[in-house]
C-alpha cells in the first residue's frame, strides 16, 4: 500500500453546493419573487386608499359636527381643521374641500406620487354631505 486511502467509486470527497445547484436555487427565489412583487404592490395601494378613505370620512365627521355647532359647513380644510382641533395630512393623496356651501359640500381625495400606479377608478375618491361617494361602491374603491 502507497499511504493513500482507497477511493470509493461515486464518492464525493468535498461538501457544498454547486455552481449548478446554486443557480437552481437562484432562479427559483426570482421566479418566486416575481410572483409576490405584484401582489405586494396591490396590497400597499389598497393600503394607502383605505387610509385616505377613513380621513375622508372623519373629515366628513368634522363637517356634520362644525354644521351642528355653527349652522353652517365649513367653506374650506383650514376653517374645518380649527374646528376639529386635527390636521389630516396624506403623503399618498392629496384632501380638498370643494363647493362648500351653507348647506352642501364635497370633500375630496386625489392620488399622487406612487399612488397614482392605483387603479385609474380610484385616483379620485369624493364624497358629499348626503353620504354620495364618487366613484360609486360597484367600482371596489370604498372597500
Amino acid at each position: 500500500m502507497d499511504g493513500h486511502s482507497p477511493k470509493v467509486f461515486g464518492a464525493r470527497c468535498c461538501v457544498g453546493f454547486t455552481v449548478l445547484e446554486l443557480l437552481a436555487s437562484l432562479a427559483v427565489l426570482a421566479l418566486l419573487s416575481s410572483l409576490a412583487l405584484p401582489v405586494y404592490k396591490g396590497a400597499w395601494l389598497h393600503t394607502r386608499r383605505t387610509e385616505a378613505l377613513a380621513v375622508l370620512l372623519r373629515m366628513q365627521l368634522a363637517q356634520e359636527k362644525f354644521f351642528v355647532e355653527s349652522g353652517r359647513y365649513a367653506t374650506d380644510l383650514m376653517e374645518l381643521y380649527a374646528a376639529s382641533g386635527t390636521t389630516e395630512a396624506l403623503q399618498s393623496y392629496q384632501l380638498s374641500l370643494t363647493s362648500s356651501t351653507t348647506d352642501t359640500y364635497w370633500l375630496a381625495a386625489t392620488a399622487v406620487g406612487v399612488q397614482s400606479a392605483d387603479r385609474a377608478a380610484c385616483h379620485l375618491l369624493v364624497v358629499n354631505q348626503r353620504g354620495e361617494r364618487s366613484p360609486p361602491e360597484a367600482s371596489g374603491c370604498w372597500r
